[in-house]
């Protein structure tokens, strides 16, 4: 249970030369978080390839607004794709991710509640937001998000982590439209 991470990696590789960000920091949409020497990673490029897009695509910023929860790499550490520098946690609502067996899929649907629990005490409602559509090969289910509805207390005790939980599926009602 979390809402909205992720690793936030670069485009390009490159030498971090400035970190800009620290574990526990909030930052904004597009903020800068590190900025990459990709001098050295051009002539690896080629000189076609090595245009002012490998230059603007130096400055890693963040996708979304958030908390700074974890730093991979530090200043002077070789970033690129595939090498996240840090995870961002989001502040969009939490969700919960669940898988649903193929006999009970047809009776799940968008819309309908969920109880979360959880430890330590945690004990939430929710709604179904999705299911997918096709079943997954490996293990047999189905998997679905919903939104939880959690105290302020509790979000702030969550805030800096997931959390795994136990979703139960109220099928006996649906929320009215």
């Amino acid at each position: 249970m979390a809402g909205e991470s992720t690793l936030v990696e670069p485009t390009v590789s490159g030498r971090i030369e400035k970190l800009l960000v620290k574990p526990g920091e909030e930052i904004r949409a597009g903020a800068p978080i590190a900025q990459l020497d990709v001098r050295s990673a051009k002539p690896e490029l080629g000189a076609t390839r090595s245009s002012s897009r490998s230059v603007s695509d130096s400055t890693v910023v963040a996708p979304f607004g958030g908390v700074v929860t974890q730093q991979y790499l530090s200043q002077g550490a070789l970033a690129g794709p595939g090498k996240p520098i840090v995870r961002l946690l989001g502040k969009a609502p939490p969700q919960v991710r669940f898988a649903i067996p193929e006999d009970r899929a047809p009776t799940v649907a968008p819309d309908m509640p969920v109880t979360i629990q959880g430890q330590p005490d945690v004990d939430a409602s929710g709604l179904i937001v999705e299911v997918t559509p096709d079943v997954d090969d490996a293990s047999g289910m189905f998997y679905a998000r919903a939104n939880v509805n959690l105290s302020p207390e509790l979000a702030a005790r969550l805030a800096k982590r997931g959390l795994v939980v136990r979703v139960l599926v109220r099928s006996d009602a649906r929320r009215a439209p």
